[in-house]
């Protein structure tokens, strides 16, 4: 077996408050391994989970990932709870690697927040790429064909992957809706051929 320095490790950041957090795992893991990015021997994918208890009154079960063929699947699963955070603060700031005031701006409350403890362990993990996901969106787009809606597999991650070989930061619309969805009646002077231009530009 190869080891661990040779492999590309793939840090996938999810910031999380949804109770169905699990099964969205389930579906992410699933896709990534359709892609041919579980089995291949050069990389290693690492899941961080920041969760917020508060957001739907979720408990620590509703992210704690248990399922024995994800768990296998996977090369690592960092969970980081507010007592996983605190103490890395108390960490840095006894050690006088920031200040307290330094901590607040970089891991206080909110979502933006969480995710900068994302790239926080992700750095320290040695991570060499990360890609953050949304818990509301799914690998997975419908597109019509002959007047049905069919759903299409989104390579997502391993889109990412290759793209950040030549890239310092990725992002793109590889699946899911715009949000909130735009309410617009199509008429002469806007058609809808020239929406979804405009959405490419």
């Amino acid at each position: 077996m190869e080891s661990r320095e040779k492999k590309i490790n793939i840090g996938v950041g999810f910031v999380t408050g949804r109770k169905h957090f699990k099964n969205l795992i389930k579906m992410y893991v699933n896709n990534w391994k359709e892609s041919g990015l579980i089995h291949n021997p050069n990389i290693a994918i690492h899941l961080f989970i920041a969760y917020d208890l508060s957001y739907t009154n979720t408990a620590i079960d509703d992210y704690t990932i248990t399922d024995l063929q994800i768990l296998k699947m996977l090369d690592y699963i960092y969970y980081l709870d507010e007592d996983t955070v605190s103490n890395e603060i108390k960490m840095l700031v006894e050690k006088d690697i920031i200040t307290l005031d330094e901590a607040k701006l970089i891991f206080g409350r909110g979502y933006a927040m969480k995710r900068n403890a994302v790239l926080y362990f992700a750095i320290k993990r040695k991570i060499d790429y990360l890609v953050f996901f949304d818990d509301d969106e799914y690998p997975v787009a419908n597109i019509k064909i002959n007047n049905t809606i069919l759903w299409k597999g989104e390579n997502v991650l391993l889109t990412h992957i290759k793209n950040l070989m030549y890239a310092d930061i990725t992002h793109g619309y590889h699946c899911g809706y715009i949000s909130p969805i735009p309410q617009i009646k199509f008429n002469s002077e806007l058609s809808e051929k020239n929406f979804v231009f405009l959405l490419k530009q």
